[in-house]
């Protein structure tokens, strides 16, 4: 089904939309260049990376270290 995945700061904004589309049933890899919207590389910290699949949704937080 179609998968969306967002990363979003501590501070709840939306700093990348990473995917949104069709993926078969299953296991799949989802790389991400860890940039923003804008294509700037994000700063350390932790994120928030929320997964939507079947009306479902998860979250899983993301330390970037620099």
């Amino acid at each position: 089904g179609t998968v969306e995945v967002d990363a979003f700061d501590v501070g709840g904004r939306c700093v990348r939309h990473v995917l949104a589309r069709e993926l078969p049933a299953g296991r799949s890899v989802i790389q991400w260049d860890l940039r923003d919207g804008s294509g700037r590389a994000l700063p350390a910290g932790v994120y928030l990376l929320r997964v939507a699949l079947r009306g479902q949704t998860l979250a899983r937080r993301l330390a970037i270290v620099r």
